[in-house]
């Protein structure tokens, strides 16, 4: 049994990144254990495209999922697709699910080693992949609106590679370059947000 989230050494497929990636959705179950979804609770099994089979109740268990092994093997139909695909290949990782049902007889948090807040992590990581490619975004009609179909193309030319929202890539065929970034510095970048935000 599980005591605590804090107590898991989480690595990715090439054991790069660092102790806060972490992919912890209270509301999805690993699919070995359950989904805690509307379908689950009421009949037992759930049909979305989280599912790879029917599902059992949930028991609160803690639940686990390669990233990239659930993610980089998909197929992609769009951009957003590619880069949710391309980017589980660079990064791995370990997605940990941990129900609220499971607290306190699966799982508890024995330990919050820092709180940040997210606006000040987002401004620290978009601040570094804007600097890191200031020429893309600058092309950009509206340069510091992220939420533009240049700055999201930009940025993901920069943390994946161009050709990111097309081409699915491997671990050996990810692009490289000095305007993207390696798979060490997208983790260091990540893992400098809890260094450089003030705790809340």
């Amino acid at each position: 049994m599980l005591e605590s989230i804090n107590d898991v050494q989480i690595k990715s497929g090439n054991n790069l990144w660092p102790k806060y990636w972490r992919f912890i959705f209270a509301s999805y179950c690993n699919t070995f254990t359950c989904l805690l979804s509307l379908d689950a609770r009421t009949h037992g099994t759930d049909k979305s495209h989280h599912s790879h089979g029917p599902m059992k109740p949930c028991t609160g268990a803690v639940g686990t999922e390669d990233v990239a092994q659930h993610f980089g093997t998909e197929s992609a139909k769009s951009n957003w697709m590619y880069w949710k695909r391309n980017l589980a290949v660079k990064t791995g990782g370990t997605w940990y699910s941990t129900p609220a049902v499971g607290e306190g007889k699966f799982w508890s948090v024995k330990q919050t080693i820092k709180q940040i807040n997210k606006t000040c992590a987002d401004d620290n990581i978009f601040g570094a992949v804007v600097k890191k490619n200031s020429e893309c975004f600058n092309a950009c009609a509206q340069p510091s609106n992220r939420t533009s179909t240049c700055f999201i193309g930009c940025f993901y030319n920069t943390t994946i590679g161009p050709g990111s929202d097309t081409i699915p890539f491997e671990t050996n065929t990810l692009p490289e370059g000095d305007t993207i970034f390696t798979t060490t510095e997208l983790a260091a970048l990540y893992d400098s947000s809890f260094d450089v935000c003030p705790p809340v």
